[in-house]
């Protein structure tokens, strides 16, 4: 009966959570923990590109509203994203500092621990996961996790994947899982 348990609780937790790496595996260019800063630098808020799960890119304008923990809220309603940008820099291998910036003024910022991992993506680090009810019983479970890189051309990469799961009794479940892959073009270098 352990065995069963241990199995079944196996299976569930790690059903949706890696990341689609087909998506970004032929554009990216990996990371490794002593050169973090090759993120530094001052980029557009709004994505140029997005990466299909079959490994195509298509056009977008989108503005990300997980965008590297920035409030977003700050950026009024009625205000076009075009007049923002987002400086990152590297504080040590394992945090970076974000910026947000409209006309040149810093308007907020925040501070990402992470780390970068095998496949030379930097990881962030305490992706909040909300959960109701009793998981799995009556109830569920829903998180968000992200991660940064570059692309060949130094353009910023951010995929997002996001779980929303839950069950009665461990029998009747449902689980989704989302993954969005978006390009961000670098302004200028550090």
């Amino acid at each position: 009966m352990k065995t069963t348990l241990l199995l079944f609780s196996l299976i569930v937790l790690a059903s949706c959570g890696a990341y689609n790496e087909n998506s970004i595996a032929y554009y990216k260019n990996p990371l490794s923990s002593n050169d973090v800063s090759r993120l530094d630098g001052l980029y557009h808020l709004k994505a140029t590109q997005i990466y299909r799960s079959d490994g195509t890119i298509d056009s977008c304008a989108v503005a990300s509203n997980d965008l590297l923990n920035i409030n977003l809220r700050m950026v009024a309603t009625n205000d076009s994203v075009e007049k923002y940008q987002i400086r990152i820099r590297a504080i040590d291998q394992n945090t970076l500092k974000t910026t947000l910036i409209k006309n040149g003024e810093n308007i907020d910022s925040s501070i990402i621990n992470g780390k970068i991992s095998k496949k030379g993506m930097f990881h962030f680090k305490n992706n909040p996961v909300d959960c109701y009810g009793i998981p799995y019983i009556l109830g569920g479970c829903s998180g968000t996790k992200s991660r940064i890189g570059i692309d060949h051309d130094n353009n910023l990469i951010l995929q997002n994947n996001s779980y929303s799961g839950g069950a009665i009794l461990l029998l009747l479940g449902d689980g989704r899982c989302y993954s969005t892959a978006y390009n961000f073009a670098r302004i200028q270098s550090n």
